[in-house]
């Protein structure tokens, strides 16, 4: 009968070797008891019941003896049918035999090994039976393992370490995609970022287009007159409108100076296609309307120039027409040349000469300064004119003094000199301002082209810009 009741299992956890008396590899029960101890707890079966101590050898620490197994000791520990011990026996143990008796000093020097490694065994078989039962344990369900179970480990476990890798794979795919989406969140946050930033940029920039086109709005008013005045240059308050203008264009011109900086600011960071035409129309609308300055300045001065040649030209007229009307009814005083209309006449000639000597003058300044005005048939007739009425006081005073013969020749040559100045009057045109005109129109016409051209380019640069501005409110 086995010593545990368990066929099998005992004769590989017993060691019994031949020649082993006194030393580490003895029998020892305690060896045994943890052997049978870890094959209960694996099938889950209470801890039995030590043995008592049974002595197999029998020690003499101070007299030696000799070490002696009965055979009914030794048949307590029979092998299973086709099992063999380390010692290799098979059958009971024959009749002891005396063996040589040992030193009593070797002898103690065997048993205290023997009981330390007795004790070590004992340690480590208790260590493992706790840790074995931790681990039975911890598992809340766990199943006592046997040789099935034990065999198919290795199988559990490389399935627990597949699961296990595919969890790991698993998480690492997670943190791969969750690392991607961050740093795609934080890419399109920093692109959103910076194109807000963009965008608040270019909100700059058109807002300077609009500050410089808003410029030009300013600009225009001052224009708008110039282009008022020079279609219309005969209006009432005409000259007063272009001395206004000689002052307000070069200030104009200042205010579009400060309209093309803003644009040159505005336009350096636009990027919208729609937005950089619309700059560069406002820089075409600038340019032609600084021209339209310096031209319609040019303009401006001409046309005050001749409407101020023109206006003494017409005043000096009507002093010359009064003139000619008092010539005409000093002369009627000689139908009846009595003392009283002699003297009469002879003081009428005097002012109708210091008239007309006036009005000579004034022309003759007039065509020495004037840029337009050309006073030379004007200036004859009055000459011719002034000849006969030189011709005609002298006919008068030869009347007083009743020396007819000299009063006739005077008569004459008045009649030849005053036959000479209607010839000149009738070459003067009927509007005496006629010829400043004309010749201010011829001066100008290259300036005047200029400025057309300046003025259609303005407006052609505007019709986009209105354009801008109405795609702008949609």
């Amino acid at each position: 009968m086995a010593l545990f009741g368990k066929k099998g299992s005992l004769s590989k956890g017993a060691h019994i070797k031949r020649g082993t008396q006194g030393s580490s590899n003895e029998v020892s029960l305690s060896v045994l008891d943890a052997a049978r101890d870890v094959l209960d707890a694996e099938q889950g079966e209470a801890p039995r019941q030590k043995l008592g101590e049974i002595s197999l050898f029998t020690l003499d620490g101070n007299e030696s003896s000799n070490i002696a197994v009965s055979s009914s000791a030794v048949s307590g520990l029979s092998l299973q049918e086709g099992e063999s011990s380390g010692t290799g026996l098979s059958q009971p143990a024959a009749a002891p035999t005396a063996a040589a008796p040992a030193a009593p000093a070797e002898d103690a020097r065997a048993r205290k090994q023997a009981a330390k490694q007795a004790k070590r065994e004992a340690k480590a078989q208790a260590a493992q039976l706790r840790a074995q039962a931790e681990a039975a344990s911890l598992g809340r369900h766990a199943k006592p393992r046997t040789e099935k179970s034990i065999a198919s480990m290795p199988q559990q476990g490389m399935e627990q370490r597949v699961v296990q890798k595919k969890a790991r794979r698993r998480v690492q795919r997670a943190a791969l995609i969750g690392g991607l989406v961050l740093v795609v969140a934080i890419a399109c946050a920093v692109a959103g970022y910076f194109l807000h930033q963009n965008s608040l940029e270019q909100q700059k920039h058109v807002a300077v287009l609009d500050q410089a086109l808003a410029q030009i709005e300013a600009a225009d008013e001052t224009l708008v007159q110039l282009s008022n005045v020079l279609a219309m240059p005969n209006e009432e308050g005409a000259v007063e409108t272009l001395q206004s203008l000689q002052t307000s264009l070069p200030q104009t011109k200042l205010t579009l100076q400060r309209a093309q900086s803003l644009l040159q600011q505005g336009a350096a960071g636009l990027q919208n296609e729609v937005d950089k035409e619309a700059a560069v129309q406002a820089g075409k609308a600038i340019e032609a309307r600084q021209g339209m300055c310096d031209s319609g300045l040019v303009l401006v001065g001409a046309l005050l120039t001749e409407k101020q040649e023109a206006a003494t030209v017409n005043a000096a007229w009507e002093d010359l027409l009064k003139a000619d009307a008092q010539a005409r009814e000093n002369a009627t005083l000689l139908l009846d040349p009595t003392e009283e209309n002699l003297n009469k006449a002879t003081e009428g000639i005097t002012e109708v000469i210091s008239a007309f000597q006036q009005v000579q003058y004034v022309m003759t300044t007039l065509n020495q300064t004037a840029t337009y005005a050309d006073m030379a048939p004007y200036l004859s007739y009055l000459d011719a004119r002034l000849t006969a009425l030189d011709h005609a006081k002298a006919a008068i005073e030869a009347l007083k003094v009743e020396d007819l013969d000299v009063a006739r020749a005077e008569q004459d040559a008045y009649s030849k000199a005053d036959a000479e100045a209607t010839d000149w009057a009738l070459k003067l045109p009927s509007n005496p301002s006629a010829p400043i005109e004309e010749a201010y129109t011829v001066d100008v016409a290259p300036t005047v082209e200029t400025y057309t051209q300046q003025r259609n380019a303005a407006g052609s640069a505007d019709d986009t810009l209105r354009s801008y501005y109405s795609s702008a409110a949609k």
